[in-house]
């Protein structure tokens, strides 16, 4: 099969800011995990904790002040798979419904994670302001996955890259078993990961 782009939003410059309920999402998860929260805490710098603290649902979490959550997280030395975990519940949190109603709609034909990364896009422009993606299908059960102008700060940060890596299985989960997910890029104008399933 020749490579085809299945989903794109073109770059509208750097990201700038995540939407809220993607960030509540994620802490969610570490209040959930109270010995995570409280490593978490101890290392964010005291600066930002109201700030963290006062985020709402709708509001927009600046691209510093998630560089400085994300570094945190860096910080803990929690090892990778607990982000990408956390990833999968920021996922399923947000996007999981949508995803499963595509899969249960579409059960009978046969449908697969390409269904889902077609409606990537609307949910992008959803929760992030700036940057842009590609999803591009590079085999029967094989997607190539890039986030572009998201900056090196969090390209450098193995709990971003984890998580978002983490975020996107969550979505392939709702139509197949995913085998493998692997980050093949990190630089300051692309994050990109392989995705694989049966």
């Amino acid at each position: 099969m020749r490579p085809e782009t299945v989903a794109e939003v073109p770059s509208r410059g750097p990201f700038v800011a995540l939407r809220g309920s993607v960030f509540l999402a994620g802490r969610k998860f570490m209040l959930e995990r109270p010995e995570l929260m409280a490593l978490y805490w101890s290392k964010l710098p005291a600066a930002v904790r109201a700030e963290v603290e006062a985020l709402a649902v709708g509001d927009w979490v600046s691209r510093e002040l998630l560089e400085t959550h994300y570094q945190t997280l860096d910080a803990t030395g929690i090892a990778a798979d607990l982000f990408v975990e956390q990833g999968r519940f920021i996922g399923a949190r947000n996007w999981g419904t949508l995803m499963l109603t595509l899969a249960r709609l579409a059960g009978a034909l046969g449908a697969s994670p390409v269904l889902g990364a077609q409606r990537s896009p609307q949910l992008f422009r959803r929760h992030m302001r700036g940057g842009g993606m590609r999803v591009t299908q590079l085999g029967a059960t094989h997607l190539r996955v890039e986030h572009v102008d998201f900056g090196p700060r969090l390209a450098e940060s193995d709990a971003f890259v984890s998580a978002t890596v983490g975020a996107w299985v969550a979505g392939c989960e709702r139509f197949a078993t995913v085998t493998e997910h692997v980050v093949r890029e990190r630089s300051a104008s692309t994050i990109a990961f392989d995705i694989r399933w049966d």
